[in-house]
C-alpha cells in the first residue's frame, strides 16, 4: 500500500502524511488520504493542487522583493542580534 504523499506541518523539518493513500490527485496524481483529500468538482485535489490559483503560480524570486530600506534594517538586526546571541540568528 502506497502512503499518503502530503507534507504536513509548518516548521523545519516538514514530513510527509504516515497514513495509507486511498485516492491520488485528479491534477498531479500524487497519492492523498482521506484526511488530505479536498473534494472539489473536478475529483479529490492534493493540498498544493487545492491552493488559491495566485499560491500555485508564486515565484519566490519575482514575486518578493526587498527594498533598501528592508536589506538595512535587516543589517542592523542581524548586527544587533549577533552581539546579543553570537552565531544564532532569529529574525522572527
Amino acid at each position: 500500500m502506497k502512503k499518503c504523499d502530503a507534507i504536513v506541518g509548518f516548521l523545519v523539518p516538514r514530513r510527509a502524511c504516515e497514513r495509507g493513500a486511498e485516492t491520488v490527485c485528479a491534477k498531479c496524481k500524487t497519492p492523498i488520504c482521506h484526511v488530505h483529500a479536498q473534494i472539489e468538482t473536478a475529483g479529490a485535489l492534493c493540498p498544493a493542487c487545492h491552493r488559491a490559483p495566485a499560491l500555485q503560480s508564486f515565484k519566490l524570486a519575482e514575486d518578493v522583493y526587498f527594498s533598501e530600506q528592508d536589506l538595512l534594517d535587516f543589517a542592523e538586526q542581524h548586527q544587533h542580534q549577533a552581539r546579543a546571541q553570537g552565531t544564532w540568528i532569529d529574525f522572527t
